[in-house]
């Protein structure tokens, strides 16, 4: 099973497209996520089981 850190980049399974960052890990080791779209908007899910997830490595 997938473990992540809050801060790390991921895609989930339904959007492969749009990078996401775990902003919170459940007592459950389910998953928060989001990503801003502005300033002023952000999308967020949660409860996302870390089987849905995909890190994302840095290319530098």
């Amino acid at each position: 099973m997938n473990k992540f850190i809050v801060g790390d980049k991921v895609k989930i399974a339904t959007q492969p497209e749009v990078v996401f960052e775990i902003s919170k890990v459940n007592h459950d080791h389910s998953y928060e996520i989001q990503y801003h779209l502005s300033d002023q908007q952000v999308l967020q899910y949660d409860n996302i089981a870390a089987e849905m997830l995909q890190k994302v490595e840095n290319s530098q």
